[in-house]
């Protein structure tokens, strides 16, 4: 299911949370792109779909991974010119695995990326929240000075945002591959 951020859902975001703005309809749909890409950034997948072409000179055998992931679609899927068409495909991590091994100049044209789905549409709301309540400089959630420390609560919403950032980089962190 593919979402689009609005200004209205950025502007009822900030409602809920008692923020108000003076920030025109225009500079909130800048920081809602600005915002998309910066995540993007922050998780190495684009947020939207990018075309790739995959090509193996002289490949052998009944599986392939793709360099780029998620996987959206497979466009097109070649062997030595030949259309393959049975093929199971895991999008997540761009694993396809062929019915049959196969051997010949291997050529797949796929799209990748992620769709704007509910926890990254509201993963870019909060920060965009966090952006506008307290700005560059963030919220701490605890206070060190000399031997003592105080926390105000423990889980800040910035930490809520990160984790959830980093759970998404550690899902689609790049896979290691031995030549």
């Amino acid at each position: 299911m593919t979402l689009t951020i609005t200004v209205q859902d950025v502007r009822d975001a900030l409602a809920i949370y008692g923020i108000d703005t003076e920030l025109t309809d225009s500079q909130i749909q800048k920081l809602i792109e600005f915002k998309t890409e910066e995540l993007s950034e922050l998780i190495g997948v684009p947020i939207g779909s990018i075309t790739k072409e995959y090509d193996v000179f002289d490949f052998k055998g009944n599986k392939v991974f793709l360099q780029y992931y998620p996987v959206k679609s497979i466009t097109s899927f070649k062997i030595d010119n030949v259309d393959i068409t049975e093929y199971k495909l895991k999008k997540d991590n761009g694993y396809i695995k062929l019915s049959e091994g196969k051997t010949g100049d291997l050529v797949v044209v796929y799209e990748y990326g992620l769709d704007i789905t509910p926890p990254i549409k509201y993963l870019i709301i909060d920060m965009i929240i966090y952006r506008l309540k307290y700005g560059i400089d963030g919220q701490a959630s605890s206070v060190r000075e000399g031997d003592v420390q105080v926390s105000y609560g423990g889980y800040s919403f910035a930490s809520y945002i990160q984790n959830r950032i980093d759970n998404l980089r550690n899902k689609y962190a790049g896979r290691l591959r031995l030549l």
